[in-house]
């Protein structure tokens, strides 16, 4: 178990979501916030094995998520999605979606994903686009709303994805772009 909380703790300092308190920084918003951190990462490090996530209700998905480079490249990875947990209700111990990236891997010759981040999705209460209910999770404002994202996985059904918001975490790969960027220049898709 402490090995665990090392591994949690090294994690968090390395993805810029928890910093060493000092005196200019030590008031009871960011314990709260460290709190927090601590406490996702702890739910999902059981998912660090991927194996486990499948078990836990989370799809996997057949392809990455990125963005082109003329768009300011990065990417999301491969979502492995929870849509049993698309709802109205937020909560930071129930992720909706898990993200992990390919790694090569001298065992496995397509290599094995490590998981890299978080995902949490709140559906729209009013499914309009033209409004915001201006979510706000981890003291962060959600991103949204957005449309439905096309996958390939759901090819025959274009309205499977409802309109929502989405915050990505990056607790288990840093982030230059920030915690909590939609997307991260140290993630790549593999070449197509």
């Amino acid at each position: 178990m402490r090995k665990h909380g090392v591994v949690i703790a090294a994690a968090l300092l390395v993805s810029g979501l928890l910093v060493m308190p000092t005196a200019a920084t030590s008031s009871s918003a960011e314990m709260v916030d460290a709190e927090e951190a601590f406490a996702v990462a702890r739910v999902t490090a059981k998912y660090l094995d991927e194996t486990k996530a499948p078990k836990d209700g989370f799809r996997r998905t057949s392809f990455c998520v990125s963005r082109p480079p003329q768009a300011g490249g990065g990417a999301m990875g491969y979502h492995y999605q929870n849509e049993a947990r698309w709802d109205r209700e937020l909560n930071i111990l129930e992720p909706e979606a898990v993200l992990y990236e390919q790694r090569r891997s001298s065992t496995s010759p397509g290599g094995t994903r490590k998981l890299v981040a978080v995902e949490y999705f709140l559906v729209d209460e009013d499914q309009d686009l033209s409004t915001n209910e201006h979510p706000v999770l981890l003291g962060q404002p959600m991103q949204g709303p957005m449309p439905g994202h096309p996958e390939p996985d759901h090819p025959t059904d274009p309205n499977w994805m409802p309109i929502h918001y989405e915050l990505h975490v990056w607790i288990w790969k840093a982030n230059p772009s920030g915690p909590f960027s939609m997307w991260n220049p140290n993630v790549q898709c593999p070449a197509a």
